[in-house]
């Protein structure tokens, strides 16, 4: 789609070149500001060479920053609902060492009120064991069902994009049944083909294959851009045993907090993974109030073994932050190329009036005022200013469409907020460039004339 919207960009400019050779001698009819556009926007074709290569630079360099500004992300508002990139979870732990029980009912949360009591001292009349204990409540199942889930983890490599390296081995989740009948999450392409399938694409790792793979999830970037694998693909990985493993790629998710890992059912994990005892990570789903508070009590309670909880949002954000650093690049160079157009719209402008001068006096002599004159020109740069910008834009549109339809949230007010402070930067350089027109002496310019 890139190379398609290149080939857009050179048609727009093909076509831009194509009405300048033929509207070269055409007559403009008319009075007034209007007819002075018109006229200038005519004047852009004297010398069509000049203005195609103001108008494709300045296309090129919208091109990019258009196109590359689409694939910037931040979670969003619907990024903490049960459709949304969080799954509606607040927080994602992580221990070093496997916890056995679940931690909000049962056996586990007695230990985990016991290792919380002895954190403190072992007093249970301790005003800030009180207050931890308190904060615990949010771990309790709410009325839609457990509001923590235990999922098990094979150990391997970060296959984020916080690793420089290509993952060889990434690291695998085993998702519980009960988070697969729950649902949730915001996915971007799956192999759903019956109505509970597409309602509910955890039903997927359930799946069987003639072959003998094992269906897995994983984050889109992950796939696409450090596995190198897309839906329906497989990745090799070794089982306990040292055997080789294929895993099925039967969907990806977007904006998830599950950037290094692949997940697959816990069943089959169990299976794979025979050695891989206990549980090490964790989504807990909290109020938005409580969620700093819970996140110290559970680091607190579990401190032997090296949990760390972090809220969904702030770790999807390091993500995306990485690629907002490789979208800046390209961005910076985008406005490197964007700032010579400019620069290139203003030196053709101050050129053009150069050549011009005795045709400007000579308007000036029939009756033309300056002011009239300075509109002349300066509607025939911004002319060509809009002329670049609407063809750069219009093919980077093209370019990301899929992107788009794929439910990405483009950040459209700060496409806008970019594109209009170079359309302002552009009139501001040609107005500050024509503002000599007023000052041309009239009788030596007809003279030379």
């Amino acid at each position: 789609f890139f190379a398609g919207g290149g080939l857009l960009l050179a048609a727009a400019l093909a076509a831009v070149w194509l009405w300048m050779k033929r509207t070269r001698h055409t007559e403009v009819n008319g009075r007034g500001f209007p007819a002075l556009a018109r006229l200038g926007a005519r004047n852009a074709a004297r010398n069509p060479g000049r203005s195609l290569l103001t108008a494709a630079l300045l296309a090129a360099a919208a091109f990019l920053l258009v196109a590359v500004e689409s694939f910037r992300r931040e979670p969003g508002k619907a990024f903490a609902e049960y459709g949304g990139g969080s799954g509606g979870f607040n927080l994602v732990a992580e221990a070093d060492v496997p916890v056995y029980e679940r931690i909000d009912s049962g056996p586990g949360r007695t230990d985990l009120e016991k290792q919380l009591l002895a954190a403190y001292g072992g007093k249970t009349d301790d005003p800030r064991f009180r207050a931890a204990a308190a904060e615990l409540a949010a771990l309790d199942a709410g009325p839609d069902g457990a509001n923590v889930f235990t999922l098990r983890l094979k150990g391997g490599d970060d296959a984020s994009c916080m690793n420089l390296y290509q993952a060889t081995r990434p690291r695998v989740l085993g998702v519980p049944e009960a988070l697969v009948q729950r649902g949730g999450f915001h996915f971007y392409q799956t192999e759903a083909e019956t109505p509970e399938e597409r309602a509910n694409p955890w039903l997927l790792l359930n799946r069987t294959y003639p072959d003998g793979a094992v269906p897995v999830f994983a984050e889109n970037n992950t796939a696409v851009w450090m596995l190198h694998v897309m839906v329906g693909g497989t990745v090799t990985v070794p089982d306990d045993s040292g055997n080789e493993v294929r895993l099925r790629l039967v969907g990806t998710l977007t904006d998830s907090p599950f950037q290094s890992e692949l997940l697959m059912a816990d069943a089959r994990f169990v299976k794979l993974f025979p050695t891989q005892d206990g549980y090490r990570v964790f989504l807990v789903h909290t109020p938005p109030e409580k969620e700093r508070d819970v996140a110290r009590v559970l680091e607190t309670a579990l401190r032997p073994n090296g949990l760390v909880a972090t809220p969904t949002r702030e770790k999807v954000a390091a993500y995306q932050a990485v690629v907002g650093a490789y979208l800046s690049t390209f961005q910076l160079l985008g406005g490197f190329g964007l700032l010579l157009g400019v620069l290139g719209l203003a030196v053709v402008l101050l050129r053009g009036v150069w050549e011009r001068v005795g045709e400007l006096a000579l308007l000036r002599a029939v009756g033309y005022r300056p002011r009239a004159l300075q509109v002349l020109v300066l509607s025939e740069n911004a002319f060509l200013l809009l002329l670049g910008l609407a063809a750069g834009v219009l093919a980077a549109l093209a370019s990301v469409a899929p992107h788009v339809a794929g439910g990405a949230s483009v950040p459209w007010l700060r496409l806008a907020v970019m594109l209009g402070a170079v359309l302002v930067v552009g009139f501001v350089v040609a107005a500050t460039a024509t503002a000599g027109i007023l000052r041309v002496p009239v009788v030596p310019a007809l003279r030379r004339e």
